[in-house]
């Protein structure tokens, strides 16, 4: 009947809602979006997610081959056949949006690349998870840029093994892989997943200080430490 079509043509409109958290890898939101779409084609998404068509002037030349870090965490509202172009243009659009000029203006300022940027928030997304210590971490791990240390950042490991948590071995400190912060110093190949815009602000206004070290106690308090004699006591003191 002519109401069965109509109220089949409303169901086609209603738009679906999809949370995307911050910190998630693309894998990740693959895994939302074929839980939200039916017929979600997955093979489809990881190959436009690697298209230069969708990487602006800010990132098109940079040594990196997916939207790893660029696909913006959000509520969005998508209608039901949405095609797999439109969801990853519609991320990337709140990209940058959240990109605002100052912030743009920031990053040039201090000499360095939005993709460099957005590598250090993702690192800062997985190290801490208050805007206060992103900040903290943030600057700390800029100084050790800097200085040519070794980032040594542990949240990297999930992300080279594909496993969501689990406990760090030595052997996987050596584990060949340009994401190796412990192996390879700099930052890594690329984002370790799409950081959400509190770690952005924190990687482009990191905060100054005398500390060199971090870590995270079980209940998720941050520890920092001058020397790694410190920080050698921070984890006796906090990780036993």
């Amino acid at each position: 009947t002519i109401a069965k079509r109509v109220v089949s043509a409303d169901f086609r409109l209603v738009p679906v809602k999809v949370t995307i958290p911050e910190g998630f890898t693309i894998d990740e939101i693959i895994d939302i979006l074929q839980d939200s779409f039916a017929g979600f084609n997955k093979g489809e998404f990881l190959k436009l997610a690697k298209n230069s068509i969708f990487f602006d002037n800010d990132i098109r030349d940079e040594p990196f081959d997916s939207l790893e870090g660029f696909l913006f965490p959000d509520t969005y509202l998508f209608l039901p056949e949405a095609e797999n172009s439109q969801i990853i243009s519609e991320m990337r659009r709140n990209f940058n949006s959240k990109m605002a000029p100052d912030i743009k203006e920031r990053i040039r300022e201090r000499g360095l690349s939005v993709y460099d940027v957005i590598t250090m928030a993702s690192l800062v997304e997985e190290e801490a998870r208050e805007p206060d210590t992103r900040r903290m971490v943030s600057g700390i791990l800029w100084k050790r840029l800097s200085a040519g240390m070794a980032l040594q950042v542990d949240a990297v490991f999930p992300y080279i093994m594909g496993k969501n948590t689990f406990e760090i071995t030595l052997d996987d400190l050596k584990v060949d892989s340009p994401y190796n912060t412990y192996l390879y110093s700099g930052l890594p190949k690329g984002p370790i997943s799409n950081p959400g815009l509190d770690s952005i602000l924190a990687a482009v206004y990191p905060k100054d200080s005398d500390y060199w070290y971090y870590l995270s106690d079980k209940e998720g308090n941050m520890h920092y430490a001058k020397t790694f004699e410190e920080h050698k006591a921070n984890k006796e003191k906090y990780l036993r």
